[in-house]
């Protein structure tokens, strides 16, 4: 969990630059793809609010974080995101 929450902070914020809000969300689906246990559920909260983002790249990215999810641990997500 350090690891993940190290690449949240350093990238996925309101300040940061789209192109590395995309980056570092890809990063996440990428870290929880292999090891899904790292999330939890106020980070996977405050991760995929960025679906409404107004950058394409990130409201991709969020997404398929939330697909990620559905598949892995659907109960994670809020209810809305389920599917």
């Amino acid at each position: 969990e350090p690891v993940l929450r190290q690449v949240v902070n350093a990238f996925v914020h309101d300040r940061s630059r789209p192109e590395a809000m995309g980056v570092g969300l890809k990063t996440v689906h990428a870290l929880c793809t292999r090891c899904p246990l790292v999330m939890t559920e106020d980070l996977l909260r405050d991760l995929t609010a960025y679906k409404k983002d107004k950058d394409k790249g990130v409201r991709m990215a969020s997404r398929s974080l939330i697909g990620l999810f559905r598949e892995l641990a659907p109960g994670l997500l809020e209810k809305r995101d389920r599917g």
